[in-house]
């Protein structure tokens, strides 16, 4: 993909961690108010936990 055409020059707003400003890093709360706010994507960390779980931290 070409990321310089002209109808590729899109700025988008990226969430990290969610509207962490506000609410809690990495939670519900603030994924949900990152979307609300118009967010275009959200950052979030996920690690895998020694019994094979994935977990958002």
């Amino acid at each position: 993909m070409n990321l310089s055409t002209e109808k590729n020059k899109k700025n988008t707003v990226c969430a990290h961690r969610g509207f962490s400003l506000k609410y809690p890093e990495n939670s519900m709360e603030a994924f949900e108010a990152a979307i609300a706010v118009g967010a275009d994507e959200i950052e979030l960390d996920v690690r895998l936990s020694a019994d094979g779980v994935l977990t958002i931290y």
